[in-house]
């Protein structure tokens, strides 16, 4: 016996031709300027909105970076009989050899062919830097650089070694703690170990120590370099120590940047908080005055070396 589906077919519906049956009405100019302007309206609320999600995540990324760099750096000195990293690389040399306290080292060091910075000597003296010296404790070398910062060339770009590539640093170190021992330091807690020196850019393929002790001679004729309260860092030299200038403005991630302290706590800071002719807070901020787009104009000095990074500052007054 044979079944068969019985169905019910209704009537079928044909598309309407062009010009016929039930018509559209298009929108009037009016109604799309209306709606253009509501569409203009969401994303002038919502751009600002993704933009500040976005800082804030650079500066959560960037605060993580920082705080590994400052671990790296407690074992460092763990190692090191407390004695706080050097801020330099030497030259070594037999008449003494002396501290290249004001130049740049290569990030990853020997990564440019530039006939300097790619020579065995100079990559072995480097390799007693900050930078060099404490990445065996770090993970990636990514751990110095301002996360979504631009990187900025304070050299001439080269063609790069092979095997290396040039890395962004944006955080660079207190260079008054140079071979300082740790456990002389007056304010740990308060005293910069690690900050954004160079404001709002990444150092592109090389890290500078900043602020840094005025070492102008060699070691045999100036003896060591060292910071030395209310005197220069080295015999002769006209000044203890100083900061070079920034290559962007201090407002970083907003208002504020990332910090390591000598006691290896990790904060968000904010620098120019007052405008000039303002001042600022001695005791909060490295810059004396700002102008209007952040920019710091004068640092503040005790007549011989940056008042807040001064290793026996007690931060009181």
């Amino acid at each position: 016996m044979r079944f068969y589906e019985m169905t019910s077919v209704g009537p079928i519906h044909r598309a309407e031709k062009p010009g016929h049956g039930h018509h559209v009405r298009a929108f009037t100019l009016i109604e799309l300027l209306v709606v253009i302007a509501i569409i203009a309206v969401l994303a002038a609320i919502l751009f600002p909105v993704f933009s500040a999600a976005k800082r804030a995540a650079q500066k959560t990324a960037s605060i993580s970076n920082v705080r590994q760099l400052s671990l790296a750096t407690m074992l460092y000195v763990s190692d090191s009989d407390d004695i706080s990293p050097l801020g330099y690389a030497f030259d070594a040399r037999p008449s003494g050899g002396k501290w290249l306290w004001k130049d740049y080292v290569a990030w990853p060091s020997g990564w440019p062919q530039d006939g300097v910075h790619d020579q065995p000597d100079r990559i072995a003296n480097e390799q007693v830097h900050w930078a060099n010296s404490v990445l065996p404790y770090f993970s990636a070398q990514a751990m110095i650089q301002l996360v979504g910062i631009e990187a900025h060339d304070p050299l001439d770009s080269y063609d790069p070694h092979p095997n290396l590539q040039p890395m962004p640093a944006g955080i660079s170190y207190n260079g008054l703690l140079h071979a300082y021992p740790s456990t002389g330091i007056e304010s740990p807690s308060r005293l910069p170990l690690f900050w954004p020196a160079f404001g709002r850019a990444n150092l592109r393929g090389f890290v500078r120590t900043n602020p840094a002790l005025v070492c102008l001679y060699p070691i045999e004729t100036g003896g060591p370099c060292r910071y030395n309260p209310g005197a220069p860092a080295q015999s002769g030299a006209p000044q203890g120590g100083g900061l070079f200038g920034t290559l962007g403005t201090m407002w970083i991630y907003s208002k504020t940047g990332p910090i390591v302290r000598a006691d290896g706590s990790v904060r968000s800071h904010t620098f120019g908080a007052v405008i000039h002719p303002g001042e600022t807070d001695r005791t909060m901020d490295p810059y004396r005055h700002y102008d209007e787009k952040g920019f710091p104009l004068r640092f503040w000095w005790d007549g011989m070396y940056p008042w807040m990074f001064r290793p026996d500052y007690d931060f009181s007054s």
